[in-house]
C-alpha cells in the first residue's frame, strides 16, 4: 500500500488526517501532529502505512 501526500487531508497547522475511507478496514481516521516538513520526510518510510494498519485493528 502506497500513501500519496494527496491523499491526506491538512486539519490545521501541525495535524493531517488520512480520512477513514482511505481503506475499507479502517475504523477511525488516522492522525498525524507534524510540520509539513517533517511530514514529507516520514512519506520517504513506512510510518504513515503502519499508521493506517493501528486503525484498521479491531477494538
Amino acid at each position: 500500500m502506497k500513501i500519496n501526500k494527496q491523499d491526506i487531508i491538512k486539519k490545521e497547522d501541525f495535524l493531517w488526517e488520512i480520512p477513514q475511507t482511505f481503506r475499507p478496514q479502517m475504523l477511525v481516521p488516522a492522525r498525524v501532529i507534524a510540520s509539513e516538513t517533517l511530514l514529507d520526510a516520514i512519506m520517504e518510510d513506512r510510518s504513515l502505512v503502519q499508521l493506517v494498519n493501528v486503525a484498521s485493528l479491531p477494538v
